[in-house]
């Protein structure tokens, strides 16, 4: 597997070898300080990638804490729209029925009734 002069070379599949050069790559450590630089330009950007992406979250969390807020506040104002809805209606069927039971009595009290004390 070792070849000449330090230079490393690795067995193809199909018998053939290649050289430390990878899919048109250097390895790293070799070329200098090329690959430093890169190295570090990535470093920077995959920061500054993180920094954007931290951003995007926090504007994101800030914005369904704020969509949360007014949900309750509608949520309340619904529950007590609901509740006075349902005294009305609670205070409606009592006075129905006081009504209705007023026009039973008075038409009790029309009615003739008869009387099992009397002769007939």
């Amino acid at each position: 597997m070792g070849g000449q002069f330090g230079v490393r070379r690795r067995r193809r599949r199909d018998g053939g070898e290649r050289t430390a050069k990878m899919n048109g790559r250097k390895r790293a450590g070799w070329g200098g300080g090329e690959g430093v630089e890169r190295r570090q330009r990535r470093m920077i950007k995959n920061r500054e990638s993180a920094a954007r992406s931290r951003a995007r979250k926090q504007a994101y969390t800030v914005e369904l804490e704020g969509e949360l807020n007014l949900l309750k506040e509608e949520n309340a104002r619904l529950r007590e729209e609901e509740r006075r809805a349902q005294t009305m209606r609670k205070q409606m069927i009592i006075e129905c029925m006081a009504e209705h039971a007023r026009a039973n009595l008075a038409k009790a009290a029309r009615s003739l009734r008869r009387c099992n004390s009397g002769p007939w």
